[in-house]
């Protein structure tokens, strides 16, 4: 499918499923950049006074100026993106870093080590979900997605709010990919559509 032909109509293809404003604002600003190379490439194909020879570096010179346009957007939402990973980061170690020693924190991962609940012990203070965040699986006895679990259940019982901060992060990562993925159908669209014979031949007068 080529996407100039159709656009970014739909409310989910231009901002996204489930994305923050600041993603959805962004994503949109994108698609409406979409949007805009649809119509001028539409416009320069159906222009029937005009030959493919003549089409062509017009399709060329189209594609040029709306790669670097994407480009832009692109690193918009990249930048969003870095900047609120840098603060989520830091608010995550600040958040499982156990800070009551090492002696109690040996004695207390010695005493999860021993308990089979493990999730309820983790859930019920937040000193044990520092302790999981600490060592490594092997340490519990357990596999790594099963310490993964107790680090993700932890999270969303004593820090809520960073959890769906964390949550969201990584859904508008998801549109950030499919709008990347989007900017590389537009550059396709345009190499597809432009007759390479038509720009070998052409003559351009200095």
């Amino acid at each position: 499918m080529n996407i100039l032909n159709q656009g970014l109509t739909t409310t989910l293809q231009q901002r996204g499923f489930k994305t923050s404003k600041a993603m959805g604002d962004l994503s949109s600003g994108f698609a409406q950049a979409v949007n805009a190379a649809s119509r001028d490439y539409k416009s320069i194909l159906n222009d029937e006074t005009r030959t493919k020879g003549e089409k062509a570096p017009l399709l060329a010179k189209t594609q040029v100026k709306y790669k670097s346009t994407l480009a832009s957007k692109t690193d918009a939402i990249l930048f969003n993106l870095e900047s609120r990973a840098s603060s989520l980061e830091s608010q995550l170690n600040n958040a499982t870093t156990f800070r009551g020693g090492d002696a109690v924190m040996i004695l207390m991962a010695q005493n999860l080590q021993g308990t089979e609940d493990k999730l309820s012990r983790v859930k019920a203070d937040p000193r044990y979900h520092q302790v999981v965040n600490a060592l490594p699986a092997d340490f519990f006895g357990i596999q790594e997605d099963a310490l993964q679990n107790l680090k993700d259940a932890g999270l969303k019982k004593h820090h809520p709010e960073l959890n769906t901060e964390i949550e969201q992060y990584k859904t508008d990562r998801q549109q950030m990919n499919a709008v990347l993925e989007i900017a590389k159908e537009v550059d396709t669209a345009f190499e597809s559509s432009i007759n390479p014979q038509a720009m070998q031949t052409r003559f351009d007068p200095e």
